[in-house]
């Protein structure tokens, strides 16, 4: 009779979590890594930005106008590694007097950050440059350009030209891996030189140098890059190896007929390397882990490689073993990450990716790189071309097939059912007006069957989707429409939804301290209206408001609502009508010592269907932080909830206290309490049920001389439960203490 309590709860979590989501547009969630160099007229300019910040699937571009014009154009960003994402302007492009330009990133929570955070359109980013050139000589490449450095804090000179305008920090600038090092380097009449105060990193570097002319103009920029080799035969090489054991022992336990291990045992190791030399480049990342118990429970007493991927790459060429990620059209299935191999060829402004893969997303020892069994396999292909830069013109066509030879037991679970197909895609994507108005159209065709032994009664489907986007001063609007027929299946998603039609709408307006946004979904299920199953409808209307407003508590409301009905029934079937409303409201906040969050959360539920199940919740919750002193915090929380429920008018009343404490005791020792408890009560007595339970942890981190790279912590963990029922006056009492030893391992190379 929990459940409704439990429900809300989770209801509340999800509203505070779109709460602060949208509290985050504000917030400047990008870093700018380039341009930060000097920018000269007519030559390319890089951009790269950071935003680790932000999760789920990302677009990102950059907008720029000349100083003076009104219009930005847009640039697409192409995503890399280590959260990065990349683009460069072509030097036609970068023209006098300089540029302005604001960068914007998107997932696929329709959330949109920009840099500048607040008004980007308004107070853009801005590049200033010369409107001319010297004519003297351009620099001399130093000898070092293209070598390899014995020494890892070389002096790095470079000559200046006769005609540098009287060289100085004014007129000089050098820069090291993107760092303005101008200010610790030496300039004379001649040249400029500056010897690292530390040990450079092993492998490559980047120098530039930027002089003025003695026109007043800025020459044009020298670049070079040497290497710091770390063996005879490459650049860099590295590897770390983390090693983590966790023992666990029950010391006593009340209850003698406990489910819980007397020991435990569970080891886990995480492997990095890296080689290179020049464009050539190998990484390893693996982890792997071993359980055990005193209960040898099934499928742990063995070792599982939890995660590895293998990468060659040379320039921008690469073939990825292990686990890999596909991002496929929408319609095709969207990110695709499987175990298997993945090769990616780059020339131009065309990408080829060919990948093949496990057909289920198993992962052991055994299934290392087991891609040749055909009854467990998907292969395919992607192809990326940029039709028109300058417009980010894009087409994508996706190719799968692929087969599941049955369910394979795994664990004492099965997976992915029986299967085979393939399926076709192609998209296309672009701006229609600048940032105003984006666009996007895929068409798909799949053949899908379900007996993976022969070829016999395959369906074939089709699908289809667009979608429309944009962008207007702080506004942003979206809307799509997406179709897919009763046989359309994707051999990537086998357990998707079809025969269905489905429209989409979006709009979400940030002000300088708040935000407003709205989210329209409706979908027709059973589109071409078979016989033996109704036609379902459902529409969702979702509206948000944020306050974030300096020194105020920041404040969010959010509504949503939700009709379903039913149509086109078979004999024998009850209709469906019922309406769903969820209102969240709350705050937060927050001073340097203490912190208080209430919130209320409203659900209803009013079903208009023969069974009559109506339903309608209200939660309130308060929680509180309080740091009376540096090393010592605590964390209150109330929550109180109703539901009523018909046809029985059955009322259940919920109410949850949770207290949690931390204090530091030293650098090395802490303490952990949690008290927490729980009343159930229904207004007929039929359920009243109370829950109290306490646990406290100490942590004690050892500082031995012995092994002193290793991480040595001992816990010490105690529990009391006490559960009642006072409608069968039934007690519960459990108490138990847990030692457990913990140790962190690091080895590095070199």
């Amino acid at each position: 009779m929990l459940f409704p309590f439990r429900a809300t709860m989770s209801c509340l979590t999800l509203l505070l979590l779109i709460g602060t989501a949208t509290q985050s547009l504000a917030l400047e969630r990008i870093t700018l890594n380039a341009p930060r160099a000097l920018t000269l007229p007519g030559q390319e300019l890089p951009f790269s930005i950071s935003v680790p910040d932000v999760t789920g699937r990302r677009q990102a571009s950059v907008h720029y106008r000349v100083i003076g014009e009104t219009a930005f154009n847009r640039l697409a960003m192409t995503e890399g590694q280590d959260d990065e994402f990349t683009a460069t302007l072509p030097g036609e492009l970068v023209v006098a007097p300089g540029l302005e330009f604001y960068i914007e990133v998107r997932n696929d929570r329709n959330e949109v950050f920009t840099l500048p955070a607040k008004n980007p359109l308004g107070v853009p980013r801005r590049l200033e440059f010369s409107t001319g050139r010297s004519e003297s000589e351009a620099l001399v490449f130093p000898d070092m350009n293209g070598q390899r450095i014995a020494s890892r804090r070389p002096a790095i000179t470079a000559p200046l030209p006769p005609e540098t305008l009287t060289p100085g920090p004014d007129t000089v600038r050098m820069a090291l891996d993107d760092v303005d090092v101008t200010a610790l380097a030496v300039i004379t009449a001649t040249s400029v030189s500056y010897t690292p105060d530390a040990d450079l990193e092993y492998g490559s570097h980047h120098v530039i140098v930027e002089v003025l002319g003695p026109d007043g103009q800025p020459m044009p920029q020298e670049h070079w890059y040497f290497s710091v080799p770390q063996t005879e035969a490459f650049d860099r090489a590295s590897a770390s190896f983390q090693l983590d054991t966790d023992l666990g022992a029950k010391l006593f336990d009340s209850d003698t007929n406990s489910s819980s291990p007397d020991w435990t045992a569970q080891t886990s190791g995480t492997l990095a390397a890296v080689l290179e030399k020049g464009k050539f480049k190998v990484t390893l990342d693996a982890n792997g882990w071993y359980i055990d118990d005193s209960e040898g429970t099934p499928g742990q007493d063995e070792f599982s490689l939890n995660s590895y991927l293998l990468k060659l790459s040379y320039d921008r060429q690469s073939l990825s073993l292990g686990d890999v990620s596909v991002e496929t059209t929408e319609l095709a299935g969207g990110p695709l990450a499987r175990r298997g191999g993945l090769l990616e060829l780059s020339a131009g402004e065309t990408t080829l990716q060919g990948f093949m893969l496990r057909s289920n997303t198993v992962t052991d020892l055994d299934h290392t790189l087991s891609v040749d069994n055909p009854d467990q396999r998907l292969s395919g292909a992607t192809l990326t071309h940029n039709l028109f830069p300058a417009r980010d013109v894009v087409i994508k066509a996706t190719a799968v097939s692929g087969r599941n030879g049955g369910a394979e037991d795994y664990d004492n679970g099965d997976l992915v059912p029986a299967n085979r197909g393939e399926l076709y895609s192609l998209l296309l994507s672009g701006a229609i007006v600048d940032e105003l108005l984006l666009g996007e159209i895929e068409y798909a065709r799949s053949a899908y069957d379900t007996d993976s032994t022969d070829s016999i009664g395959r369906k074939y489907g089709n699908a289809w989707r667009t979608r429309l986007t944009g962008r207007h001063d702080t506004l942003d609007y979206g809307a799509g429409f997406t179709s897919l027929d009763r046989h359309f299946q994707s051999i990537v998603m086998p357990t998707g939804i079809n025969n269905r039609r489905e429209y989409t709408i979006y709009a979400a307006k940030t002000f300088e301290e708040s935000s407003l946004t709205f989210n329209a979904l409706h979908s027709f299920d059973n589109a071409e209206m078979l016989d033996d199953i109704p036609t379902v409808r459902n529409t969702g209307l979702d509206l948000g408001y944020t306050l974030n407003k300096a020194d105020w508590p920041f404040l969010f409301a959010n509504a949503n609502f939700n009709w379903q009905q039913s149509g086109h029934e078979p004999d024998g079937f009850e209709s469906i009508d019922n309406q769903s409303r969820i209102l969240a409201v709350g705050m937060s906040l927050a001073r340097e010592t203490w912190s208080v969050v209430p919130s209320y959360v409203l659900t209803s539920f009013e079903d208009q269907s023969a069974a009559n199940m109506d339903s309608i919740s209200h939660q309130l919750v308060l929680s509180l932080g309080w740091q009376p002193l540096p090393v010592l915090s605590f964390n209150p929380a109330v929550t109180y909830a109703r539901t009523e429920s018909d046809p029985d008018s059955l009322v259940i009343e919920d109410w949850l206290g949770t207290l949690s404490a931390t204090w530091i005791v030293t650098d090395a020792q802490n303490l952990n309490l949690t008290v927490s408890g729980l009343d159930s009560r229904a207004n007929d007595d039929s359920v009243h049920t109370s829950v109290f339970n306490v646990q406290a942890q100490y942590n004690w981190v050892l500082g031995m001389a012995v092994l002193e790279d290793m991480t040595k912590t001992v816990s010490l963990r105690g529990m009391y439960a006490n559960t009642l029922d006072h409608v069968s006056d039934d007690s519960d009492e459990e108490y138990a203490a847990f030692l457990s030893i913990n140790l962190s391992i690091p080895v590095t190379w070199p």
